[in-house]
């Protein structure tokens, strides 16, 4: 009798992404585009949401449906550690690279 394949969990696969090419790539492969748009625009919503932006705001300023600035609020409630953790790792990796630039340059002169 043929065994099944054991399959690895999406929980696991993400983090084994090496770049944000890689996991643009990913997500363009398993999400189809209008999936893709919603993720991206929940992911917006939720970075306003956690910048004090209101409902009203979020949908003002992202286009979004107010829906989908509501289940973003939703997920600030919910669970602001997990999100807003990969926030300030995002926030950190982004000053470490325009220091690397800054210093870079300075070497160069």
């Amino acid at each position: 009798m043929k065994r099944a394949p054991t399959l690895i969990p999406i929980e696991v696969a993400l983090p084994l992404l090496k770049n944000e090419d890689e996991a643009r790539a990913f997500l363009v492969a398993m999400l189809s585009e209008q999936e893709f748009q919603q993720l991206r625009n929940r992911w917006a919503a939720y970075q306003h949401r956690a910048q004090g932006m209101t409902l009203a705001e979020i949908a003002r300023t992202t286009g979004i449906a107010t829906a989908t600035a509501n289940r973003a609020a939703k997920l600030f409630r919910d669970s602001p550690e997990i999100l807003q953790s990969v926030i300030d790792r995002a926030e950190r990796r982004r000053r470490v690279k325009r220091l690397a630039r800054w210093q870079n340059l300075e070497t160069r002169s």
